[in-house]
This record gives C-alpha cells, structure tokens and sequence, in this order.
C-alpha cells in the first residue's frame, strides 16, 4: 500500500454532497477545487483519490465550521455508501450492520481499517486511516466516521446514549467542544491517531425496527480497492477522474499519493511505466469505451478527457487507432 495512491469510492461523498445540496451549497467549485471530475457519481465503483475526497470535506470545514464531518451524516446516509451501504441494510440488529461493513471495508476504501473487536460488555470499533494526513483533517474525518457509525447504532430509532466512550484525535483549536453534546458522552484524546468507539452490548444486539431493513444483502464478491497494490493501478483507477481540467501534473499526484515528485516518478519507473504513458493509455482506453457506449457527444467526450479542442482527440484517435472518433463510433 505505500506505494499506491489511497483510493476510496467516490460514494463515500454522497452524504457529504447531499448535506450540500439540503444547504444550498453549490457542489461544482469544491469538486473541481479538489481536482476531480464533476460526473464522479456517475461511474460509483470508479475510486477517487481519497485525499482529493479529504480536501472537498476541509474545505467545506473552513468555511461552513468545524462540526461539518457531524453535521453532513444524516440516519439516511448508509444507504447512499454503495456497496458499504447495502452491507448494512439487511441487518437485524447493530452488530450484525457493524460486522459486515467491517467485511466490506476493503473494498471501499485502501488505506482505512475498520474492525470491530466484540467484548463482555459490548463491542470496540477501531478505525484507522494510513494515509498521510495532518490532524485537523485527521479529526474531521474520524469525526466523519464517528457520525456514521453512530447512525448504524441507531438506525430509525431513538436511543438516549447509543455509544458509552469514544477516543478520537481532538481539533487543534476546538479539542471536542464543539461537538460532544451530540453523542452525550466523554470524548478521549487518542495518542496512537486511532478512532475507537465503545458500543454498548444492549445496543448493539438490539434489533433495528422493520423501516431500516431496505433491501437485501446482494454484497457477493467484489475486489478490494486497492488492486494489485502497484502504483500504477491506483493511477490507472482515479486518472479518468481527474483528465477533465487538462493533463495531471506530477506534483498534483505526488500530493495525492503523499509523496514527492521524485519519488513517484521513480516508483513509476520501477513498475516500468512513464506518468505521460498512463495518461496517454488513459485517454485512450476512456475514449474508446465511451465512443463505443455512444451516450455522449465527441464534443463532451474531447471536454472529459481534457483536450483543449474536438480536433485534438481526433489527431489523438488517428494515432491509436488510424481512424476518426466517427469512424471508431460508427464500426
């Protein structure tokens, strides 16, 4: 994993999107702030950077306060998570919803750990991020994680203290004040970085009330998000994400991937690729499955992937395939 780029799916935002929307808080400028393409939603198991997801969600904070990782979790948020989402909605009870998204962790995110450790009184659930991230950002995603755990506990119900102890990385300016009369219950600082939250063994084998039992468990099999753990395949995963503002560069990937320009190119090149040769087999491969597909215009298409004009991919075609984006549509 160190030598990848943190993927996570791109649902993980929507209840951060719809808090957005409840708000009248434009998505578009943060979207395309933190480099990613305005149609991410449109392709929900395509993973996005998860830094690129981090910064939509700081700069959310520096602007609309610090309890935003709290306030954007709603009790109808799981069911927006995709495939972590549907890992949850047929539980009887909390445990149960707790243990399969801890089962379905993996392949929605590559760089967190999410387990539940069951005990006498109840159960631990211990989270981690590995990515590389500064503690204010730290702490809103935990705060963020926190929410939504707590949201699986209740389900549709009311329960005057669903959690009996948490352990976060506290905000820098605010500690826990700011958001500790939420969850009515002490809120450790923890030095190891790591989120673990104390789940009450009446709530968690309580069960959930018919409403939040939506649909089936059709989880299956699925790869986990991270691939084969090369570099090169978590580029390979989030560039057709990020070809709509023109060609990435370097140091905007090195700061997605926590690292330096230099090192990621000598990763690359260890793997034996050039960062100029996936964007060009991106392009390529992106352009062909959606001429195929037929649903958008060449127009759009050029725009997706970032050519400055339609006759730029049709050089670009004539040099892959010795065709036109007409032609390659039309066989």
């Amino acid at each position: 994993m160190p030598n990848m780029i943190p993927l996570i799916q791109p649902v993980a935002l929507s209840p951060v999107l719809n808090w957005m929307g409840k708000n009248g808080i434009a998505h578009d400028r943060y979207i395309l702030k933190a480099g990613l393409s305005l149609h991410l939603l449109d392709e929900p198991t395509r993973p996005i950077p998860l830094l690129a997801a981090v910064r939509i969600l700081m700069d959310l904070t520096r602007e609309y306060g610090p309890n935003v990782g709290t306030l954007s979790v709603s009790e109808h948020s799981v069911a927006s998570l995709g495939l972590l989402g549907r890992a949850t909605l047929d539980s009887e009870t909390p445990r149960q919803a707790l243990l399969r998204m801890a089962q379905a962790y993996a392949v929605h995110s590559s760089h967190e750990i999410f387990h539940m450790q069951p005990h006498q009184a109840g159960a631990t659930i211990y989270h981690r991020f590995m990515a590389p991230m500064d503690d204010e950002s730290l702490h809103t995603c935990q705060q963020y994680v926190l929410a939504m755990v707590r949201s699986i506990v209740l389900g549709d119900r009311q329960i005057e203290r669903p959690l009996s102890a948490i352990s976060m990385v506290p905000h820098r300016a605010h500690g826990f004040a700011h958001f500790q009369e939420i969850h009515g219950v002490g809120i450790k600082s923890a030095r190891d970085r790591v989120l673990r939250i104390e789940i009450p063994a009446s709530v968690l084998d309580k069960p959930y009330d018919w409403r939040w039992k939506l649909q089936k468990n059709k989880t299956g099999k699925h790869t986990p998000i991270n691939g084969d753990g090369t570099l090169t395949s978590s580029l390979r995963a989030t560039l057709p994400t990020m070809l709509h503002d023109g060609t990435p560069t370097v140091a905007e990937l090195a700061e997605l991937a926590g690292t330096s320009p230099r090192t990621l190119q000598r990763r690359l090149a260890a793997e034996g690729v050039t960062l100029s040769s996936l964007i060009d087999q991106t392009r390529r491969d992106t352009a062909l499955q959606k001429l195929t597909k037929g649903e958008e215009s060449i127009g759009a298409i050029s725009a997706d992937l970032g050519f400055s004009a339609q006759s730029s991919l049709s050089r670009a075609m004539r040099r892959w395939t010795s065709d036109t984006p007409s032609g390659v549509r039309r066989s």
